[in-house]
């Protein structure tokens, strides 16, 4: 590498004017952009309860009784004594 400093003249320094409406909307396409990966980004899953039977009439991972019930209902529901509890 070599040791020269290396400077920024005057004359190669080029600027633009910004209309006052490209600056909005710039700002806002990035606030917009910003919310839309936060939304996208979490996670609507259940967390998912376990216990600690074993064997080979054990549960998977997850997939535990808890004794707890919740108030869900639907294709999603759990099954009686393995909900959330919430």
């Amino acid at each position: 590498m070599s040791n020269e400093k290396k400077s920024l003249q005057d004359d190669k320094i080029e600027t633009t004017q910004v209309g006052r409406r490209s600056a909005v909307a710039a700002i806002g396409g990035t606030l917009l952009g910003g919310l839309a990966i936060a939304a996208v980004g979490t996670s609507s899953k259940a967390h998912a309860q376990t216990d600690s039977d074993g064997g080979p009439n054990a549960d998977a991972a997850g997939r535990g009784r808890t004794g707890q019930t919740d108030s869900d209902s639907g294709p999603n529901a759990d099954r009686a004594g393995h909900g959330r509890g919430r």
